[in-house]
């Protein structure tokens, strides 16, 4: 059989520029026998196969440039070649489109880019211009930002950076505080770069910190704080303002042969009340209330202080003197019924349900004996017959331990 020439035919493509790792198809038209596709390193004629298949058209993906060719054998004749392709892979950009970051709602910060001949931010929410490499940038939201950096040539790389948009909750006005009225406190806030307070009357400072504070009555303050990137947010504490205490035990007392009373202090909202003694005995019911019996008292002065704190200011006393005599026993009685005297009165007496009475006359003989004894002995004996005008021995028992002895004359 004699030997056919093989007609190489023709690639359809010219010298052509792609970026690197951009699709490329390859195809060979007006041939005749089969086809092997070539490469070459670019004008360096070292070719090599390139595919073991014989299709017409092939895809390409080149990471760098490269010739290519297709040789068309026929039978027994010399393979012939088609003409050669250069394609120029040109490399990516590099591109930088920086960290992620972290902002409060209202602040601005600046985006970072780098790489390429040009660039473009996209989307352009909220940028101040998409095409420079550092644009400003305010989100009101969570936004993931895309850059893409360009050759002269037209080849792209795109890097992306998420700007994370958190609501503000940053300012710090500091513990409430409670002082005395008249006193100042110093103000702390924290969290950011400046500082706002109101209401503005009784503070030092109103664009500080740490202003100091003198209200007369208890006041919420705000404080607006302020980032240096814009973003503002608020929070308030509360000086709570005490009224200084005044304390009052109440009045003095005059107590004749009774060992126990009630106290009277005052005591106002918030404060909290105490009774000690200070001189002579007691023995309180309820040692922190204002109104309290007493007993135990002593013949004498027994004096208490009544002790008063709100928990802020210093506290306060006041002190109440209670003095007690002892009991008066009569010496003389003229039960003449004109409502003077009329009684053998011992003030208090009844009180003591062992007490007891007992009469002698001048020989010792008992004429008159009642227990307990109710001041109610007008000068008669047992038997209820006025007793002679003289002296009469009298024993008055009061309590197992207090028994008083003496005389008393009866007069008409």
């Amino acid at each position: 059989m004699p030997c056919v020439d093989a007609v190489s035919g023709t690639l359809l493509a010219s010298d052509t520029m792609v970026c690197e790792g951009e699709s490329l198809v390859l195809t060979m038209d007006d041939h005749t026998g089969i086809l092997q596709w070539q490469s070459s390193a670019p004008g360096m004629n070292d070719w090599s196969l390139l595919v073991s298949d014989y299709t017409e058209s092939i895809a390409l993906t080149p990471l760098s440039s490269a010739d290519y060719r297709v040789l068309v054998s026929s039978g027994d004749c010399a393979p012939d070649s088609s003409n050669v392709i250069h394609v120029e892979a040109i490399p990516l950009p590099s591109v930088d489109a920086g960290s992620d970051m972290v902002i409060y709602e209202g602040e601005t910060l600046r985006l970072s880019g780098s790489g390429g001949d040009s660039l473009r931010w996209d989307p352009d929410y909220r940028l101040s211009d998409p095409g420079l490499p550092d644009p400003l940038a305010d989100p009101l939201v969570t936004t993931t930002y895309f850059l893409t950096a360009f050759t002269a040539e037209g080849c792209s790389a795109m890097d992306s950076v998420t700007v994370s948009v958190m609501v503000p909750d940053f300012a710090n006005a500091g513990e409430d505080i409670s002082l005395c009225q008249g006193d100042s406190v110093r103000l702390l806030a924290s969290g950011g770069d400046t500082y706002v307070w109101d209401p503005v009357p009784g503070l030092s400072q109103y664009n500080v910190s740490n202003p100091w504070a003198r209200p007369q009555t208890t006041t919420t303050y705000v404080v607006q704080v302020s980032t240096a990137m814009g973003a503002t947010d608020t929070d308030t504490v509360q000086v709570i303002v005490f009224e200084r205490s005044m304390a009052e035990a109440g009045p003095d007392q005059e107590l004749t042969a009774s060992f126990e009373t009630t106290l009277e202090a005052m005591l106002g909202a918030r404060e909290t009340g105490w009774w000690s003694v200070v001189q002579g005995h007691g023995i309180f019911e309820e040692a922190q209330a204002p109104s309290t019996r007493v007993r135990d008292l002593e013949i004498g002065e027994n004096i208490f202080e009544w002790r008063v704190s709100n928990g802020v200011c210093p506290e306060v006393s006041d002190q109440v003197i209670i003095r007690v005599s002892d009991f008066v026993v009569p010496t003389v009685i003229t039960p003449n019924e004109d409502g003077k005297n009329d009684l053998f009165h011992v003030e208090n007496i009844e009180q003591y349900g062992s007490s007891e009475l007992v009469v002698l006359d001048r020989w010792g003989a008992v004429v008159y004996q009642t227990a307990p004894y109710l001041n109610n002995w007008d000068g008669k004996n047992q038997n209820g017959k006025p007793l002679p005008e003289e002296t009469y021995y009298i024993i008055l028992k009061i309590s197992d331990t207090d028994i008083r002895k003496g005389t008393v004359l009866i007069l008409r």
